[in-house]
């Protein structure tokens, strides 16, 4: 349910950035949770091919970056 807007916001944001400051990336930030459970499915893997989505995937109990994705 969330991943329509989160896409939509990171597109807008993403296609934004480049023109303003294209030196600079954006990530979106995933619970390690979530990015286990549901980014594991193929459709998602899927969406963040097809829209070269950059992921930072964090562990919210201990305040902590898990993985970089490019």
């Amino acid at each position: 349910k969330d991943l329509e807007p989160a896409l939509g916001q990171y597109i807008m944001y993403s296609q934004i950035l480049s023109k303003q400051e294209p030196e600079r990336f954006l990530y979106m930030a995933i619970p390690e949770n979530v990015f286990l459970d549901f980014f594991s499915e193929e459709l998602p893997q899927l969406i963040v091919e097809l829209n070269s989505l950059k992921l930072l995937v964090f562990n919210p109990e201990v305040e902590e970056v898990i993985q970089w994705t490019v």
